[in-house]
């Protein structure tokens, strides 16, 4: 359930027998609110509040003090339309439940969980939604990019689908994050966690040593990731001698990046737009 049109985070405070409502991140007058539905909430902790066209407003959800971040990051959410109301028991989240358990027909993928594939994703990133494998030939490179089979749990047109098409993305804010489909999915079955095999979407390229794209097929696969790493530890491996991974890696990421090289200078070449933007 998300929050109606005339849903407002408030702050609540308590004089005498009134409980008063304040709007905490739009401008608005203060009102009176059915302190029966505030008993939860102590003088200025900050709450979900329904202004009815006609009645007194009322708390929908307490939410916490206005004087910790969480609660104020938690109420922007909830202020936006991005966090719902009751999010762990919606038609959603049931949906997500239910389909973790369904079969799925496999019957066409390859399985790729030989190969050496990474994940490579900034520090705060919560959802691990695609891998790369990388080989390097005598006569170029041999690439995979994994994309993880969203497709293998959501209907095309169904709730999933449908709540996915409303966020668009998973939101971050600072410690949390809202994501475009529920957890049991974003940073359980559609996750590339290392060690864990998953359904991805494989595009398999062959490049040569000028860069250029000489044949590609895209299928359905298994992959397991090996290693989960951050932008930079990733340039730390690549810039240091030493590395805590195992060689293989090593040599994946080496691969990786002197194949980014040579398609950034032909990128560079052709004249790509730089957008710098804050």
């Amino acid at each position: 359930m998300g929050i109606e049109l005339d849903d407002r985070v408030c702050q609540i405070g308590r004089h005498g027998d009134r409980v008063i409502a304040e709007p905490w991140f739009d401008i608005g007058p203060s009102r009176v609110i059915d302190s029966g539905t505030a008993r939860d909430c102590a003088d200025r902790d900050l709450a979900l509040v329904h202004f009815p066209s006609r009645g007194k407003p009322h708390v929908v959800k307490p939410i916490g003090s206005s004087s910790q971040i969480e609660s104020v990051l938690e109420g922007l959410l909830l202020e936006r339309g991005i966090r719902c109301v009751d999010e762990e028991k919606n038609e959603v989240l049931e949906a997500a439940q239910r389909v973790v358990k369904e079969p799925v027909d496999d019957s066409d993928r390859v399985d790729l969980c030989h190969l050496k594939s990474i994940t490579i994703d900034p520090d705060n990133a919560r959802d691990f939604d695609d891998a790369i494998s990388v080989s390097e030939t005598s006569s170029g490179w041999r690439v995979w990019i994994h994309v993880a089979d969203v497709s293998a749990y959501v209907e095309a047109g169904g709730v999933l689908d449908k709540w996915a098409k409303d966020r668009l993305f998973s939101t971050y804010v600072p410690g949390q994050v809202s994501s475009m489909l529920p957890e049991v999915l974003s940073a359980g079955e559609c996750s590339l966690q290392p060690g864990y095999v998953r359904r991805c979407i494989t595009v398999e390229a062959v490049i040569g040593t000028h860069g250029d794209v000489e044949d590609f097929s895209i299928y359905r696969s298994f992959i397991r990731s090996h290693a989960c790493l951050t932008y930079e530890a990733a340039n730390q491996i690549f810039e240091s001698e030493a590395s805590p991974y195992e060689d293989s890696l090593v040599e994946l990421i080496a691969s990786a990046f002197s194949l980014s090289q040579k398609l950034n200078a032909r990128r560079v070449a052709r004249g790509a737009i730089r957008l710098d933007r804050p």
